[in-house]
């Protein structure tokens, strides 16, 4: 039955393009090939110029969505938002209708070409190189496309955050009103108050910070896990004390120009040292705050951690002291677009979600994880570093855009970027870093990524590495909310260990 409803089909190809074959034999075959690459070569301008228009409009949105919050009454934005989002969806319907018009040409350009070439072949003759077609050019129609996908999702993106914002910012506002007309009756006081504290999220009491200590950056020093008996012994002294006996060598030239140094220890040992900028502590109260959480991370002793052995001075500066594990910086070894194959990123992904599970165990977050905090030896053996101070040090950097920060920024999950530091970012981070080691790319490209980390906007890997399953794996370890994602590291690497090898392509 098939046979019979295709076989009019082909007839009507074959005598569409017959004159074309026949002019191949002919050799009058370049004429209508050179017009449909003029056309090609015309939808292609239309569609880049379509989508750097489209790029354009993205930044006035982004833009704008950060703003509401900061409006007292977010609705006098609402007309700009609105003309905003009707002139990108505009767009972005012109760089589909771009694309697909260069689709439609590109197959039919493609069709004439074969056909064209079977008649040369009866011929037993070819198609002069000076005459072959550009629009058989694999890798930059490979290029257009993977640029045209990317832009659409990230305009998608961008409107799905935008919606989400302004949502956020009207729910807001309208709940400082209903508090205000409360506070406006008899007793109003009181309900506001109540309404206030229902309102307020609840979270555990700890102690409070030094005063001078900005909030966030004090949380995370005062993270210290609890004794346990698989814990090394902890420093004496409950105040925090400097280590003595290390002494700097100089810059760590496997570091790459990064923040370590070459150290040695007190017994002769060679160790790495992060030193810590004097400019970046805001007074005299925060340093100590360092050197606590550098005292409380000696405590942590696992075959998969580069072990913390303390703060020390030299020469005027801080230092943090840590084991220098065997390999090499992951960071070092990525080139741009360099990837890794599969069967590997499960090696690297299984041992340190080891690692960071032993750690979560005993009360300390990464919360800083990219692949500058990875060392890998060519066995495929992999220590995570920094372990327990990482996080502090990331704030610390921050308040400069110091690259140390910059680094950890396509790797962070999006409710740590908004101050909900917890394990689950952990596991956000390790599934971003094994997404860039198998796709060359980290799944969140770009100077700000949040929006799309919020409306998941990524390339699946799929397209990239054809293993059954994978794009289900990292829809779930990429997930914008943490509850959604893997429970821990462990259960991430034996899913990602559970794909099968993509088949090698045939010679």
């Amino acid at each position: 039955m098939k046979a019979l409803v295709l076989r009019p089909v082909l007839i009507a190809a074959l005598a569409a393009f017959a004159p074309l074959g026949a002019g191949a034999q002919t050799g009058e075959w370049a004429p209508p090939l050179d017009r449909r690459r003029g056309e090609l070569k015309n939808a292609e301008k239309n569609l880049g110029e379509a989508l750097t228009r489209l790029e354009q409009a993205l930044q006035p949105l982004e833009s704008l969505a950060q703003s509401y919050p900061l409006q007292p009454d977010p609705r006098i934005l609402g007309p700009k938002r609105e003309a905003a989002r009707l002139g990108l969806q505009r767009l972005h319907k012109e760089a589909l209708a771009a694309d697909k018009d260069l689709g439609a040409l590109r197959g039919l350009a493609d069709t004439m070409l074969v056909f064209a070439a079977l008649g040369a072949t009866a011929k037993d003759s070819s198609v002069p190189a000076a005459q072959r077609p550009e629009f058989m050019d694999v890798e930059r129609r490979g290029k257009m496309e993977l640029r045209s996908e990317n832009v659409r999702i990230h305009a998608r993106a961008a409107l799905s955050a935008d919606e989400a914002a302004w949502t956020k910012a009207l729910d807001t506002f309208e709940r400082r009103r209903r508090v205000a007309r409360k506070a406006a009756m008899p007793g109003g006081a009181l309900l506001a108050a109540l309404a206030l504290l229902l309102a307020m999220k609840p979270r555990p009491k700890e102690p409070a910070p030094e005063a001078s200590a900005p909030a966030a950056l004090a949380a995370a020093f005062r993270e210290a896990p609890s004794p346990t008996a698989s814990l090394a012994p902890p420093p004496e002294g409950a105040a925090a004390q400097l280590a003595q006996g290390f002494r700097v060598i100089g810059p760590a030239a496997w570091s790459a120009g990064g923040p370590f140094f070459d150290a040695q220890a007190p017994d002769g040992r060679g160790v790495m040292a992060r030193r810590v900028d004097p400019s970046l502590f805001l007074d005299q109260k925060e340093e100590p705050l360092v050197i606590a959480a550098a005292q409380a991370a000696c405590r942590l002793s696992h075959p998969g951690l580069a072990r913390v052995l303390g703060a020390f001075q030299h020469q005027g500066a801080l230092f943090i002291a840590s084991e220098r594990p065997a390999g090499t910086l992951l960071s070092t070894c990525l080139g741009e677009g360099r990837r890794m194959q599969l069967r590997a990123v499960k090696m690297v992904v299984s041992q340190a979600a080891a690692a960071l599970d032993f750690a979560h165990g005993q009360g300390f977050a990464h919360l800083a994880l990219h692949p500058g905090e990875f060392f890998v030896t060519d066995q495929g053996r992999t220590t995570v570093a920094e372990l327990g101070v990482a996080h502090p040090l990331r704030l610390l950097c921050s308040r400069k855009s110091r690259p140390e920060s910059e680094a950890a920024a396509p790797f962070l999950a999006p409710e740590l970027e908004l101050g909900d530091a917890r394990p689950a970012a952990d596991v956000y981070a390790l599934a971003a870093i094994a997404y860039r080691l198998l796709a060359g790319a980290p799944p969140f490209p770009g100077p700000n990524p949040l929006s799309r980390k919020r409306a998941m906007a990524f390339i699946p890997l799929s397209k990239i590495l054809p293993a059954a399953g994978i794009d289900a794996v990292f829809i779930r370890a990429l997930a914008n909310e943490p509850a959604r994602r893997h429970k821990k590291a462990g259960e991430f690497a034996a899913a990602l260990s559970a794909l099968p090898e993509p088949a090698l392509p045939k010679a």
